[in-house]
């Protein structure tokens, strides 16, 4: 015969899905992707400078789905029911800031879309690490002006999907060059406009900037000009991310001729010589081909290069993209997803 125990449920001591061994830190995490007229929510803090996705660590004995439902409710003060798992997203990192700093971060995310209320009313009350959370409803055909994650967000949304994605995001420096000082971690950070104004208002300031945009010459920083420019990104619908090294901003990415499911047309443009020859380049575009599959969701990227670039060509072909063809000064390269081969 089993004894009843004293302890209520309420009174139970909830563990999180998620343990730290030396600088290595794991979490198990259920996410919400949240849709109303058009807009995603993400959260956000005063003690950080980035959006991120409604959720949080699964609990020791808690299923993924009932961790999302307590979630959302925890943080929007609103109960949104489960429409199905949508994405499951692997995410290595290596944090530069927080109670996180200098950790090689591996996350497990399980991302359910919601089944939509009709309403964007919300009733958040949501601290996290003892900081108010602030609730945050972005246009999804904006998302790129955030700096918010995940970075496949805006991708998935607009293109259908069938089933259960996967994602993988890498990245992570080696362990040994981070210790030796060497290599500051390269990422890839969406252009708001703020950065966009002072990227080009630095480039105004010293004429060795930007050695590869003679297309640019000359130039004369307008805040009129800039934000034309980042117009015609959007009519285009193009994608623009910064290439960081650390926390400089070392150039730019540049995806073009986007067609969800089927192709995109990869551009770099590292801001001057400071930057080349370190191998910053050549980490930024191997995080722009996951972006590019993962975010993006296109199952084939294109590249080209200018004669005699041999630099840029010996690049692309070490990240595994293929010779097509030569016309005219440009050689032209094209990669495949894996599945897609």
């Amino acid at each position: 015969m089993m004894q009843s125990s004293n302890m209520s449920h309420t009174d139970k001591k909830e563990y999180n899905c998620g343990f730290s061994v030396e600088q290595n830190w794991f979490r198990y995490r259920a996410a919400a992707i949240i849709v109303e007229d058009g807009c995603v929510l993400f959260a956000g803090n005063e003690a950080e400078d980035y959006l991120y996705s409604i959720g949080g660590a699964v609990h020791m004995g808690e299923t993924a789905e009932d961790a999302v439902k307590r979630e959302v409710l925890e943080e929007t003060g609103v109960s949104y029911e489960v429409d199905r798992l949508a994405v499951i997203h692997e995410n290595f990192f290596a944090e530069q800031a927080g109670s996180l700093q200098g950790k090689s971060c591996h996350e497990v995310a399980f991302y359910f879309l919601m089944k939509p209320r009709g309403s964007k009313e919300l009733h958040s009350n949501s601290y996290t690490q003892g900081v108010r959370e602030t609730m945050h409803w972005i246009p999804i055909g904006e998302l790129e002006r955030y700096k918010a994650f995940p970075t496949f967000m805006k991708a998935y949304l607009q293109s259908e999907h069938k089933g259960i994605e996967h994602i993988v995001t890498d990245e992570r420096v080696s362990p040994a060059a981070s210790a030796a000082g060497e290599n500051p971690p390269v990422s890839l950070r969406p252009f708001t406009d703020e950065m966009y104004h002072a990227y080009y208002k630095e480039y105004e300031n010293d004429p060795e900037l930007f050695l590869d945009r003679s297309d640019c010459k000359p130039f004369v920083y307008s805040p009129a000009w800039v934000e034309a420019y980042i117009r015609r990104q959007r009519e285009r619908e193009r994608v623009c991310l910064a290439i960081m090294v650390g926390d400089e901003m070392a150039g730019e990415i540049i995806f073009k001729n986007i067609e969800p499911g089927i192709s995109a047309t990869l551009g770099i443009c590292m801001k001057n010589n400071a930057w080349k020859g370190k191998g910053y380049g050549t980490q930024a575009e191997r995080l722009a081909v996951k972006y590019a599959f993962e975010g993006l969701n296109v199952p084939v990227l294109y590249a080209d290069t200018i004669l005699p670039n041999t630099r840029s060509q010996h690049v692309l072909e070490k990240l595994g993209f293929r010779y097509l063809r030569t016309e005219g000064d440009f050689k032209y390269y094209e990669i495949r997803r894996p599945d897609s081969r």
